[in-house]
């Protein structure tokens, strides 16, 4: 875990939304919660749609790169099996071209970002959207649903629906690559809780302690979990 922890702690894991450092986590976490000798690469499946975009003369705009994700590329929401550890694993996603909200738009990131449009993550509760364009005009994506787009009330809607009390600002805020990593780790601590994977769930309580940022509360939780695989 010394890699996870070295970009937990860098300026570009705490702070920003570089996509570069955001697969890097999810890649030390796949590692270690879920190793596999013939682990094919991330990088190489990412590489393959950077090319496809390229090949098919749909790399200028950043919403027709998405249209070709969620429409030609066919990646969706995996709704028959949305609980599964592999939804959260991004080689899993690459090769199956499903997954939940959060690896769908970590995916969705990274292909904007290597072909030159900005993008971000925001952390509705119980729901990540793409957030595109800049603070003073962004536009909303919702990747589980076929790159619906989304109006900020929309998203505002989806807060007060969900029966939360945040801070809107807060909320709608970009995530950092680090914050990523810990809803990441959330949604995996649930899904190998439910599937009675005693490794897989005491590996990612293990890498979860390792977020700098968890408050008190967080670490004697994430603590007695590891306690209870042990």
């Amino acid at each position: 875990m010394t890699m996870f922890r070295r970009l937990l702690s860098s300026n570009l894991g705490l702070q920003g939304t570089d996509s570069a450092t955001t697969v890097d986590l999810l890649v030390c976490i796949e590692a270690y919660c879920s190793p596999c000798e013939t682990m094919p690469s991330v990088e190489s499946g990412l590489s393959e749609l950077v090319e496809s975009c390229v090949a098919n003369g749909i790399s200028a705009d950043g919403f027709d790169i998405l249209d070709f994700l969620f429409g030609e590329a066919k990646f969706t929401g995996n709704r028959s099996s949305y609980g599964s550890s592999t939804n959260s694993m991004l080689v899993s996603v690459l090769e199956t071209r499903r997954g939940i909200p959060i690896s769908l738009c970590v995916v969705a990131q990274a292909l904007l970002q290597r072909l030159g449009h900005p993008s971000h993550l925001v952390g509705l509760p119980g729901h990540v959207v793409l957030g595109m364009g800049d603070a003073a005009s962004v536009s909303y994506v919702d990747c589980f649903n076929g790159g619906r787009r989304l109006s900020y009330e929309q998203c505002v809607a989806m807060i007060v629906a969900s029966g939360s009390t945040v801070d809107l600002e807060r909320t709608l805020s970009p995530m950092s690559p680090a914050l990523v990593a810990l809803r990441t780790l959330n949604n995996l601590i649930g899904a190998f809780g439910a599937e009675r994977d005693q490794v897989g769930l005491a590996r990612a309580a293990a890498m979860r302690l390792s977020i700098p940022f968890l408050s008190s509360g967080d670490i004697r939780a994430t603590q007695a979990l590891l306690a209870m695989t042990n």
